[in-house]
């Protein structure tokens, strides 16, 4: 198992896919990371920041070093490195 957390999202904004590293370390099980939008995972003041980035993303720019907080299912906070990549909105 990788211990980075990778996740497919959608431009939808809820996950497509997490890894056992992301349920592992933030306590949700896949279904409940599935089903609720990945803002909502996000800690209040990093939200805005996020969904900038989700923008970016959305233009196919790829970020590097992105961080942010999320909550953990027992009300803790995480700092998150992420990298990403979009893919196509079609495939």
């Amino acid at each position: 198992m990788s211990p980075d957390l990778i996740v497919v999202a959608g431009f939808d904004g809820y996950f497509k896919r997490v890894n056992p590293a992301f349920v592992a370390r933030l306590g949700y099980t896949e279904q409940e990371a599935l089903t609720r939008p990945y803002l909502e995972l996000v800690h209040p003041d990093d939200r805005e920041r996020t969904k900038r980035f989700s923008n970016e993303i959305a233009e196919a720019e790829t970020t590097v070093s992105f961080e942010n907080r999320y909550v953990c299912k027992d009300g803790s906070y995480r700092w998150i490195e992420w990298t990403a990549a979009p893919l196509s909105r079609n495939g």
